[in-house]
């Protein structure tokens, strides 16, 4: 488990956490019916993968918080975002929503 994202997690009430293969996160949240949001740390940044109904209301604020222009991954946007806070801004989003 990457500390960083589990220190961010244990201050959101509102998110469930999965850790997949590779570990690759997926965190939701009950009042979202579809989509979650992935996080994959990698060497340099972490991987932010928006899905579903967590796309419809994030992907504004991802723009916005980070003007970093996502690339696509099955049709859904993906930012690399270095270790400067930006994954712990969009997590406490999503559960502030």
């Amino acid at each position: 488990m990457n500390r960083n994202i589990q220190l961010v997690l244990n201050s959101c009430e509102n998110l469930n956490l999965k850790v997949n293969s590779g570990e690759k996160y997926r965190i939701t949240k009950n009042t979202i019916k579809s989509g979650s949001l992935w996080l994959e740390v990698q060497q340099e940044a972490y991987r932010l993968k928006l899905t579903g109904e967590v796309k419809s209301k994030l992907h504004v604020f991802v723009n916005q918080l980070t003007d970093i222009q996502p690339t696509e991954d099955q049709g859904d946007p993906v930012w690399h975002l270095p270790f400067t806070g930006y994954m712990e801004k969009v997590v406490n989003k999503l559960n502030e929503i």
